[in-house]
């Protein structure tokens, strides 16, 4: 992810301490916007630095734009992809066997629970002041028993964006 908010800098700094006196070699931190185009540009620079790479970590579009990237090169079968948190690419890359696991922070139920605490807040009612759902790690042995409703937007699901349909005040 890009460098400047703190969510990608945790990351990488609870990725560091969780593989330190571990077998694992990082060779390569790269930063950058998670757009498409950004992290592809990222993932092929790695790979013309650091050609042997076993494993791509890091963000759902990270993960998504790799296996792309990996067709290519001929390396999906040599080079496993993990991604930080889940998105509905990242579900359909566990379901093909083109990535490897992923974590799902159960964005739809923080989303609930965001919610159930606002409403619990504006009507003067007591509220848990931290609360969370459990973080779960997906991979293809596990995915077809997980709830992605918890996680990602139902199949056909299209978000709308306007600017325009808001009305004038009553």
């Amino acid at each position: 992810g890009p460098k400047g908010p703190d969510w990608p800098i945790f990351s990488d700094k609870g990725f560091k301490e969780a593989v330190a006196n571990s077998k694992i070699n990082i060779v390569h931190t790269a930063w950058g916007d998670t757009g498409r185009a950004a992290q592809a540009k990222l993932i092929e620079d790695a790979f013309n630095r650091f050609p042997d790479i076993d494993y791509i970590i890091g963000t759902a579009a990270s993960a998504e734009v790799a296996i792309d990237i990996l067709h290519k090169r001929g390396l999906s079968s040599q080079v496993k992809l993990m991604a930080y948190y889940y998105s509905p690419g990242v579900h359909r890359g566990i379901k093909r066997g083109h990535i490897t696991m992923a974590l799902s922070e159960k964005q739809a139920i923080h989303a609930r629970l965001a919610v159930d605490i606002m409403v619990r807040a504006l009507q003067g009612e007591d509220y848990k002041r931290h609360i969370s759902a459990i973080i779960e790690v997906i991979t293809g042995q596990n995915i077809h028993q997980f709830d992605s409703t918890t996680s990602i937007p139902p199949k056909g699901f299209r978000p709308v964006f306007s600017v325009n349909d808001w009305g004038e005040p009553d």
